[in-house]
């Protein structure tokens, strides 16, 4: 939790400064800082460079920072159209259609398509704006105040459970590679084509749940504390790696305390 406080305080602010201005940014330069972040999630994860970008920002609930810089745009669009700047940037959005034409349109409060010839300027600001502006629903574009339409494009973002920064710093990252199927088990070594069978010493395969439920390897370390979890619903790996709403907090918490006990005590 502290170092995803130090990247959201020290580092992100720096990636996203005026970022409105240089989002039409070329394919290879959005990859370039993009890295940045995933850079930032696997510190904060512990995740290796075998662990799946899907699964990286499942981990963490991050957002992606091409999705953050439309966002930012929406709210600046949004200042400019209540003019809530300064003339000379309010002055810049084109009239919509309901102020041009008496016709009842279904686009009537959409805004007119700027016209450009070059990439650059379709990239830019301004056009890449309306255009985005115009794909919004009606919740966002008449959305009554700033706070409600920050509110509404934040309704699609689910925040990461409290309970997976339980446990210590070992814990969470062995956990969490669990989690994203970066661990060291040979399933998913085998999936990067690191070793040559996914195949556990015991002759079966080294999944997650042959891991956390079966190998008779472990068979002390998971009575003492797998078998050992106190929850009114049955007991599975998702629910092991993921926890459960349908359990309390603190049972989610216990459990995840169990969970990682047991990845370090059978090493």
């Amino acid at each position: 939790k502290t170092l995803e406080k130090i990247y959201f305080t020290f580092v992100r602010p720096l990636l996203e400064y005026a970022d409105v201005i240089w989002d039409n940014m070329s394919i290879s330069l959005n990859k370039k800082i993009e890295n940045v972040q995933l850079e930032a999630s696997r510190i904060v994860t512990g995740g290796t460079r075998l662990v799946s970008l899907n699964n990286l920002y499942m981990e963490t609930g991050w957002e992606k920072l091409k999705d953050r810089r439309e966002k930012h745009k929406l709210v600046q669009f949004y200042k400019m159209t209540k003019n809530l700047t300064p003339h000379y940037i309010s002055c810049l959005v084109p009239q919509a259609f309901a102020n041009i034409h008496d016709y009842n349109t279904r686009n009537a409060s959409a805004l007119p398509v700027v016209r450009t010839r070059t990439s650059l300027y379709y990239n830019s600001f301004i056009p890449s704006s309306v255009r985005l502006w115009n794909l919004q629903p009606d919740n966002i574009r008449l959305s009554p105040s700033i706070q409600a339409l920050k509110y509404s494009l934040k309704s699609n973002i689910s925040s990461k459970p409290f309970y997976y920064y339980t446990g210590s710093r070992l814990g969470q990252i062995l956990h969490s590679r669990l989690r994203m199927q970066c661990s060291s088990l040979n399933q998913h070594l085998y999936r990067k084509n690191i070793v040559d069978s996914p195949n556990c010493i015991c002759g079966l395969t080294e999944s997650t749940t042959h891991y956390l439920f079966h190998c008779p390897r472990y068979t002390a370390q998971r009575q003492m504390y797998i078998n050992s979890i106190n929850v009114p619903i049955n007991v599975t790996t998702e629910i092991l790696l993921f926890g459960s709403p349908k359990v309390a907090p603190n049972q989610n918490v216990e459990l995840f305390l169990a969970v990682q006990t047991f990845v370090i005590r059978s090493k």
